[in-house]
């Protein structure tokens, strides 16, 4: 029987770094990029953790320098994307049966590695992945993320059952002929830009 009392960590926001010259964040950023400007890493698929190559080779570019590979991928086959469906829904159940504690340690040790180890690497290869200067670039892909994974757990473990009205929308739709479920998906986005006040969160 599981009887553990857990404490979990206030969610705060991840602080902001300056890169003014000559600070220590400037100078490890402009060392990643050095490195990732160095590489050209080959990005398999990754199905039920498995690394499957398919020999459908792409490049990746940076979009401000076309010439500059920086990557090359193996495009998916059609069976491989059904082997990757077919994993998904596994790690759903595996998931879904997981303790709220086990996921919540999970997200918070990615929020981690996002805010640690892999920080400046995540800057640089969004800085030259997507032709994002240093201000915009920097930290506002990686903070939203670890934002995300930070703060999903008090909430997951506060949310709030399905309103009756929505969970009827979805039975309609799943019930309803093709030609049909456009007029019922208008309905249920009504409910979700408008909810009840008992789907509301924070509650009022």
């Amino acid at each position: 029987m599981h009887d553990a009392i857990v404490s979990v960590p206030p969610a705060v926001n991840e602080p902001m770094l300056g890169y003014a010259a000559g600070s220590p964040e400037r100078t490890r950023l402009q060392a990643a990029l050095a490195q990732i400007e160095r590489e050209v890493i080959e990005i398999p698929c990754v199905v039920g953790g498995q690394r499957v190559t398919t020999g459908k080779i792409r490049e990746v570019v940076m979009p401000h320098r076309h010439k500059h590979v920086v990557a090359r991928f193996h495009a998916a086959t059609e069976e491989v994307a059904e082997r990757a469906i077919l994993a998904a829904l596994e790690a759903r159940r595996e998931w879904s049966a997981m303790r709220w504690e086990a996921r919540a340690a999970i997200l918070l040790r990615a929020a981690e590695l996002l805010s640690t180890t892999w920080r400046m690497r995540l800057n640089a290869a969004t800085m030259h992945g997507q032709s994002k200067t240093r201000a915009p670039g920097r930290d506002r892909r990686r903070v939203r993320a670890h934002r995300f994974l930070a703060v999903q757990r008090p909430v997951r473990r506060r949310a709030l059952p399905r309103p009756a009205a929505v969970e009827r929308r979805r039975v309609e739709h799943d019930r309803a002929p093709p030609a049909r479920r456009l007029h019922v998906r208008a309905d249920a986005f009504q409910l979700h830009r408008d909810p009840p006040a008992t789907c509301r969160w924070p509650p009022r």
